[in-house]
């Protein structure tokens, strides 16, 4: 749920948002039960409560989570968002054992006045770009204008916001 980025904390508290999350919620968990994970998971320094880009301290976190859970915003002034550590990436990786050889990104920014799209495209597997960029016009329904097209070899390039990985094409 947290690997993409930063999702907001009242997507979890007081209950779980299925609508925006790719998670379902765990049968049986009542509100507590979930503030007591999150409680858990901030002692344990995997994740991290934030609000306004600034990181809240542990004392302030748990005192958002119990605010949250009782069914009332936090803060009323500013959204508070939840998301993985360093060591709550490494814990994830862990359990989830994801193929990074198989990392494909692609992202796209909005279109312009002049009704032009940026799009990016990274992966390890120089060929899976290669070949998504070949039928990029197709694929995505949009003229390219190829004397723009870069592919560029990246050392530490961040795929998540908190895992980076090296001999990315992007």
């Amino acid at each position: 749920m947290l690997v993409n980025g930063l999702e907001p904390l009242d997507w979890f508290l007081p209950g779980v948002n299925t609508l925006h999350l790719n998670a379902r919620p765990i049968p049986g968990f009542q509100v507590g039960d979930y503030a007591a994970l999150i409680a858990s998971a901030l002692e344990e320094g995997l994740i991290q409560l934030s609000t306004g880009g600034q990181p809240l301290n542990l004392l302030d976190a748990r005192v958002v989570v119990t605010e949250c859970a009782r069914k009332r915003q936090a803060r009323e002034d500013k959204r508070v968002y939840m998301g993985m550590t360093e060591l709550g990436g490494i814990a994830w990786e862990h359990v989830a054992n994801p193929q990074w050889d198989r990392f494909f990104m692609r992202s796209f920014l909005v279109p312009d006045m002049e009704r032009r799209v940026s799009a990016t495209l990274a992966s390890r597997n120089r060929d899976a770009v290669m070949a998504y960029l070949g039928w990029f016009e197709r694929l995505e329904s949009v003229d390219v204008n190829w004397e723009t097209v870069r592919i560029e070899a990246h050392s530490n390039y961040a795929v998540t916001y908190w895992k980076r990985l090296d001999g990315v094409q992007r």
